[in-house]
């Protein structure tokens, strides 16, 4: 979701994102789901077969217009979110939803976010805790480590944990790897499960 088209909001009511749970890798999945919504009708039905989840980048105004929604706009989502009547949910309850082959509920939708920009804890973080609305965040730990541009520090991310978000692998390197699997890529794959895992069992460091 990016701010440089003002009628998105408008639009994310006639347009569905739909994945078939077959389609979704076990780490990455989730990362694939275009972020709109369909307009709910009182005789749809329910489907098992597919969620809806919001993606973002940066939520600020001076990172790059492509991955970027200004805190005005973000706020203008949520605000749109709850007047519409849509129920924000855990990501992981509705890929567990879907893995179990249930129904999801109508006006359901999950928030995640790319790449641990700060701007996330600093802006969409305390605007969604207002709301109580659950999100989760998909760490790349190489930039984390390397305090890479305006990212998230370890301890920053630890906050937002103890607060109650969930914190994902998005790989160590955050490389494109769609391309032939060589044997340098596969290294790589490897290092980044490796690294996935790791992240995953242990708390964020305190720096």
């Amino acid at each position: 979701m990016t701010d440089r088209d003002p009628g998105a909001i408008s639009r994310v009511r006639r347009t569905s994102a739909r994945v078939r749970v077959g389609a979704i890798p076990a780490l990455v999945g989730a990362l694939l789901v275009a972020g709109l919504l369909s307009e709910g009708r009182a005789d749809q039905r329910p489907l098992a077969d597919h969620a809806v989840v919001l993606l973002y980048h940066h939520v600020a105004e001076d990172t790059p217009a492509s991955t970027s929604v200004t805190p005005q706009r973000f706020e203008a989502h949520l605000d749109w979110l709850a007047a519409e009547g849509y129920e924000v949910r855990p990501l992981l309850e509705l890929l567990d939803t879907l893995r179990a082959g249930e129904a999801v509920r109508e006006r359901s939708v999950a928030i995640t976010f790319d790449d641990a920009w700060v701007s996330v804890h600093d802006t969409a973080a305390p605007l969604l805790a207002e709301r109580g609305w659950p999100f989760t965040v998909f760490v790349n730990t190489d930039a984390v480590d390397a305090g890479e541009g305006p990212v998230m520090s370890w301890g920053q991310l630890r906050e937002l944990a103890e607060a109650g978000a969930v914190l994902e692998s998005h790989s160590a390197s955050h490389g494109h790897l769609a391309g032939p699997i060589t044997a340098a890529a596969a290294a790589a794959i490897g290092r980044r499960t490796r690294t996935s895992r790791r992240f995953r069992r242990r708390p964020a460091p305190c720096n």
